[in-house]
C-alpha cells in the first residue's frame, strides 16, 4: 500500500493581498495536511484531511493560539469504479491519487478520531500506528466499496423499466 503526504498552505484574505483566483474576501484559513493510502490495485485511496493552526504571519496571534494545533476534518474513500446502478454517479473528476474517482464514503468524526489517537503533531513523517490506523480503515471501507462495485460496461438500462431503474446484464447471447 502506497503512503502519500501533501499539504496546502494557509491563507489570509482579510489582512493581506488575496492570492485566490478570482481574488476576494475568502477570510482566513490554516494550513491543511492530507495523508493518503492508495491500494495496491490503484483504484481506491483513503485520504485524511487535517486542519492546522499554522496560519500566515498576518493572522492575529490570538487566532492562532485559540485554534487547536491539529484536527481531523475529513476521512474519505476515493474509488475509481462505479458503486451504484448505471445512471447514478460514475467516477469523474481529476483525482491526484487515482485519476477519475468518486467519493464512496466519508466521515469527519472518523477522521478526528484517528487524529486524536494516532497522529503525531507534525507534518509528513508519522508513527507506524498512525499509518496502520489509516490502512485498517482503508481495508474495511474499500472492502465495502468492492462489494458494491458495478461493472458499468456490462450493465444497461432495461428498455422496459419505464424509468424504474431495473437493469439487465448483457451476456452477448441475448440478455439475462
Amino acid at each position: 500500500m502506497k503512503r502519500v503526504f501533501t499539504s496546502k498552505p494557509g491563507y489570509d484574505c482579510k489582512h493581506a493581498p488575496c492570492k485566490h483566483d478570482p481574488p476576494g474576501d475568502h477570510g482566513i484559513h490554516g494550513e491543511e495536511w492530507f495523508f493518503s493510502v492508495i491500494g495496491d490495485e490503484g483504484d481506491a485511496a483513503l485520504t485524511l484531511t487535517c486542519f492546522t493552526n499554522r496560519y500566515p504571519e498576518t493572522v492575529d496571534r490570538g487566532v492562532r493560539d485559540d485554534t487547536p494545533p491539529l484536527s481531523g476534518a475529513d476521512l474519505s474513500l476515493h474509488v475509481g469504479f462505479a458503486t451504484k446502478p448505471p445512471g447514478d454517479a460514475l467516477p469523474e473528476g481529476d483525482c491526484d491519487l487515482i485519476g477519475k474517482c468518486t467519493i464512496y464514503k466519508t466521515s469527519s468524526l472518523a477522521g478526528d478520531d484517528i487524529v486524536k489517537h494516532a497522529i503525531a503533531d507534525r507534518e509528513g513523517d508519522q508513527p507506524e500506528a498512525f499509518w496502520k490506523a489509516l490502512q485498517d480503515v482503508f481495508v474495511q471501507w474499500s472492502g465495502e466499496a468492492q462489494a458494491a462495485r458495478r461493472d458499468a460496461e456490462a450493465w444497461v438500462r432495461c428498455q422496459c423499466c419505464d424509468g424504474l431503474g431495473r437493469v439487465r446484464k448483457e451476456t452477448g447471447e441475448g440478455t439475462s
